[in-house]
């Protein structure tokens, strides 16, 4: 799973996950589900700072 931004203005985008026993996800904002749950993605660039949450279920 890749998650791709509205906004193409972010410079070098930092990308975490409140729990990497669910997902983890790398530095391109490539997402990586290790199991079902509930994980919190955030984003920052600068002064945007943007968090949303997936439910994962495989």
């Amino acid at each position: 799973m890749k998650i791709f931004l509205n906004n193409q203005n972010l410079v070098n985008p930092t990308w975490s996950v409140d729990n990497k026993k669910i997902a983890t996800i790398d530095y391109d904002g490539k997402i990586t589900l290790l199991k079902n749950g509930n994980v919190k993605v955030t984003v920052q660039s600068q002064e945007i700072l943007d968090t949303f949450e997936l439910t994962i279920k495989q």
